[in-house]
């Protein structure tokens, strides 16, 4: 019998070191991958939030199976700066993104590494191809026409008819056809441009607040509201029931896989719907199901 135990033990003894060694092994792995380089700053720190930008990138750790490291500069670094953060950031990275604003950084460090495949992120759509071959980074811009087209489809499901406020400060016509599609007739579209005013909002349905536009009035009812931001979700209102998130940790999944494979390519913007902001199931399932993509 003592015998039978010994067996036991031993066996249970072998599995356990085993399993030790297979972690072991898989987190020298992981460890001794190159990693991935995202570029970041205070200022948009301050806006996604430190906290928040570190659980990305553990998540985009995981995904990858290799480090996602961010590489702090400080607020409007020169390319010298860029090129010398990375650097010492990693001797020789997977993959290497860097916001637009970084642009020239990202085209010198790509000349002076041009082993390391770079994403810019940020980009407007006519640059996308316009850099080409080795010692060029890839420029990626948000997927304009699909989120407003998945914007127009949340609107119309959120607000069931009426009038949608848009507020934007860019070019109407180069999203209106989209936001129009998503919308399909559920809803008449007002546009408002940079410094608009607007109290009336007997009939609205829905407000779509668009990047860098000016905030919703504090005087409005209880309207849902679509937000495109890289604010943390916790911080906004409780009206905000759709967010379009197009930061460089939302687009980064994507971003790498294209970056790394040469194809440059627009990244739509990630979908959140703030937790316990939608009541009714069907609503959220709805929205839910809204495509990432618009198809023309």
């Amino acid at each position: 019998m003592r015998a039978v135990t010994q067996g036991k033990n031993v066996r249970r003894h072998t599995a356990a070191a085993l399993a030790a060694v297979v972690v072991v092994l898989l987190a020298l792995v992981f460890f001794l991958r190159p990693p991935v380089l995202i570029l970041t700053d205070a200022a948009f720190d301050r806006i996604y939030g430190e906290k928040r930008a570190g659980a990305a990138a553990g998540r985009l750790s995981l995904a990858f199976f290799r480090r996602v490291k961010p590489v702090r500069v400080g607020e409007n670094a020169g390319p010298d700066m860029v090129v010398f953060a990375l650097e010492t950031a990693a001797a020789n990275p997977y993959c290497v993104l860097v916001p637009y604003r970084y642009a020239d950084g990202a085209r010198r460090y790509a000349r002076e590494f041009p082993e390391t495949p770079v994403g810019v992120l940020g980009a407007e759509a006519p640059e996308l191809s316009r850099e080409n071959g080795e010692g060029s980074p890839l420029f990626f811009s948000a997927g304009r026409e699909d989120d407003m087209y998945r914007a127009g489809r949340c609107a119309a499901i959120l607000g069931g008819g009426g009038t949608v406020l848009v507020y934007h400060n860019g070019d109407p016509s180069a999203f209106r056809p989209a936001l129009e599609e998503g919308l399909d007739g559920g809803a008449e579209l007002r546009l408002l441009g940079p410094g608009a005013e607007f109290e009336n909002f007997d009939g609205v349905s829905c407000v779509i607040l668009g990047r860098h536009s000016q905030p919703f009035t504090d005087n409005a009812p209880d309207i849902p509201v679509i937000l495109f931001s890289w604010l943390d979700p916790a911080l906004t209102t409780r009206e905000t029931k759709v967010i379009f998130d197009d930061s460089p940790w939302a687009q980064a999944f994507e971003a790498v896989k294209m970056t790394v494979r040469g194809k440059a390519a627009s990244v739509p913007s990630r979908m959140i719907l703030p937790w316990g902001r939608t009541a009714g199931g069907e609503i959220l399932e709805r929205l839910r199901e809204v495509p990432r993509f618009y198809r023309k």
